[in-house]
């Protein structure tokens, strides 16, 4: 059966609060191999891991980060929100996340603030290589905004890109046959797509046959993630990384009984 890579959504985000060094630490101790991380700007330039555009929900200051400087940011608390245990956790610079990669360790990054943020994200990138944190082998690049990732790959080449989708706009089969198209044009590597739009192993094959990489996020079910592997699945993401790895190492125990 073809092996499908666990990628710890935002960490270990159900156990630790999202996007913060805790969270990635997490993730690594639950043996995960992949972390998906989102990027955003501050006022400054600094590349930061936050998934919202503003920084309400994870540090109650109702504020976008492009209105604070990193100083400012680096000084509000990102871990209460999720219990006190992790009081005074910080939102962590790109940076700090990848100087900590362990040895071999893999990196999902999703662009979340659109074409502005792209060349502070490959500065970064090419110093955290240059510094062998991480090869260009360790990091895929993700996001909404097709032409963030266009941007992407004319400055990175190296870098594996996958376009995420999240509604169909028409009937699933043609939009998919649409991105499958738009993807290769672009010399994409794959798709990612919500879980819900996996409705069979068609999809996957679809997506093999055109000679990309089949994703999907952010799945939480180890039924659905088991039905995925079986597909074929290439990349599934999930906030549970240590309950999904143990689910697919007691099926293939099982497998080779």
């Amino acid at each position: 059966m073809k092996h499908s890579e666990i990628i710890a959504h935002r960490g270990a985000s159900v156990d630790a609060p999202e996007n913060t060094l805790a969270s990635i630490r997490e993730a690594w101790t639950q043996g995960a191999n992949n972390v998906e991380c989102d990027v955003r700007l501050s006022r400054d330039g600094v590349v930061i891991l936050l998934h919202d555009d503003n920084l309400l929900r994870t540090t109650g200051i109702n504020q976008s980060s492009l209105k604070c400087t990193y100083a400012e940011i680096a000084a509000l608390d990102a871990g209460s929100w999720k219990g006190p245990r992790w009081c005074g956790e910080k939102v962590p610079t790109l940076h700090d996340a990848l100087e900590a990669t362990p040895p071999g360790k893999r990196w999902t990054i999703e662009i979340k603030g659109g074409l502005a943020l792209v060349p502070y994200l490959c500065e970064e990138l090419k110093r955290a290589c240059a510094c062998g944190w991480v090869s260009w082998k360790q990091i895929d690049v993700i996001s909404f905004d097709f032409a963030a990732l266009l941007a992407i790959r004319m400055k990175l080449p190296d870098v594996r890109i996958m376009y995420l989708v999240s509604h169909w706009k028409a009937a699933p089969n043609p939009l998919l046959d649409d991105i499958i198209t738009l993807c290769r044009a672009a010399g994409l590597h794959g798709v990612s797509l919500h879980y819900p739009h996996l409705t069979g192993p068609e999809v996957v094959e679809k997506i093999h046959a055109a000679g990309l990489l089949c994703a999907t996020w952010t799945v939480n079910e180890i039924d659905l993630v088991l039905r995925f592997r079986h597909w074929g699945v290439d990349l599934i993401t999930t906030d549970l990384p240590g309950v999904m790895l143990r689910a697919v190492r007691e099926l293939q125990g099982s497998e080779t009984a």
